[in-house]
């Protein structure tokens, strides 16, 4: 839901898989990778014209509070947190109505905020997981403007931020797909597509084969299948 400083409802930056297929389209054929859930810069996109400038407006009037409110009380992580939700969500917004300069300008704001806490506070894994979607979200607004490279930078950047995070609980599911989101974007900004493809198959199986990867993840597998497939036959 949104509303007057609110942000989109259990966003909580989580990266997604459906993401992909927008940044898959331009290459020449569509992504099969298009899981349910959008959430994001995907429900942003879903918005009539018309809720979408009301949403932008809502966020900016939103982060103009939480400005001050952050600027009153300098060393407080939540409105600094509050302030990096903000540009997130507008960052999501411009994506949506296509203003992508604007929208990396949001999302560079989101990344500088997020580098401030993790350094911080290089023991909270939520810092750590805010630094990685930033960065990720960068790169989406960069692989759709053609600029490849910086997007594979930014891309490698967040891969590394999640290695980290699955290094230090090897456990955790969320972490494990987290590194499946990034190397299917690798797969698709890059040309190790195989490499990348690969790499993203064998975490879901092995989450699959363990009984811990979540049900509505299962259809990943025979999408990076096809991918797998149709790179193997160019």
């Amino acid at each position: 839901m949104l509303g007057i400083g609110g942000d989109v409802a259990a966003d909580g930056l989580r990266p997604r898989v459906p993401e992909i297929g927008q940044l898959a389209a331009a290459r020449e054929r569509s992504a099969h990778i298009r899981p349910p859930g959008p959430r994001g810069s995907m429900a942003a996109r879903a918005m009539p014209d018309g809720r979408r400038e009301e949403a932008l407006a809502a966020y900016q009037e939103s982060l103009a509070t939480r400005e001050k409110l952050a600027a009153a009380d300098p060393g407080n992580t939540e409105r600094q947190r509050d302030l990096l939700l903000s540009h997130n969500n507008i960052g999501n917004v411009l994506v949506a109505v296509g203003r992508r300069e604007e929208a990396l300008a949001a999302y560079r704001k989101f990344l500088a905020i997020s580098e401030k806490l993790a350094a911080a506070h290089p023991g909270e894994t939520e810092w750590q997981h805010d630094l990685s979607v930033s960065h990720e979200k960068i790169g989406d607004v960069l692989v759709a403007a053609g600029r490849r490279e910086e997007a594979l930078a930014a891309y490698q950047k967040s891969l590394g931020i999640r290695e980290k995070l699955d290094a230090t609980d090897p456990g955790n599911v969320m972490w494990q797909t987290d590194l499946v989101v990034s190397h299917v974007k690798m797969a698709v900004a890059s040309d190790e597509k195989r490499e990348n493809f690969d790499e993203a198959l064998s975490i879901l199986r092995r989450l699959d084969a363990a009984g811990t990867l979540p049900s509505d993840k299962r259809e990943w597998i025979p999408m990076i299948e096809l991918e797998i497939k149709n790179v193997s036959e160019r």
